[in-house]
């Protein structure tokens, strides 16, 4: 992918996203941006070669991706996360993951992924690991297992809005 990161002007809070954030609304002072089909290894490669184009203004980064991942293994998953850490890590903002939501109906396989992928999130993020309730489940948009109901797309951005606005207090 030719996937480059440019973050507006006076956007404190950054959302990088999957295809499930082009129906988030940015609050005041965010900015939303979305690259369908992405994986984390999309997102690594991005932060890696075009970081820099993050405007210093920016003080936090919310990483709200992970399902597209979801065909993986254990072993790829592990890597991805740490990647991502890694590549957080030379960020001067603050970077946060955004749990990866469970599908009603989901099952097997699939919720196997996602239970993985967000506990190896939880350890690498930790306290900028944010959390859903534990029911917590999103409807789809189809039968896929891929994409959000606009209704839940929002629920998930308030869920990382309130963690940002807990962070800056």
């Amino acid at each position: 992918s030719d996937w480059r990161i440019y973050t507006p002007t006076a956007a404190p809070v950054v959302f990088i996203t999957a295809s499930n954030g082009r129906h988030w609304t940015p609050w005041p002072d965010s900015a939303v941006l979305a690259y369908p089909g992405a994986r984390i290894d999309h997102v690594v490669g991005m932060l890696n070669s075009t970081a820099k184009h993050i405007d210093p203004g920016t003080k936090d980064i919310v990483f709200s991706i992970g399902l597209n991942d979801r065909q993986g293994d254990k072993t790829t998953f592990a890597q991805s996360i740490r990647e991502l850490h890694a590549a957080a890590a030379k960020l001067p903002q603050r970077t946060h993951f955004l749990a990866i939501p469970h599908f009603k109906g989901q099952r097997g396989r699939t919720t196997d992924a996602v239970n993985l992928l967000n506990d190896l999130a939880s350890t690498s993020f930790s306290d900028r690991f944010i959390s859903l309730q534990p029911n917590f489940r999103v409807t789809g948009s189809g039968t896929d297992f891929s994409h959000y109901s606009v209704d839940d797309s929002k629920a998930l951005q308030r869920a990382a809005h309130n963690h940002i606005k807990r962070c800056l207090n």
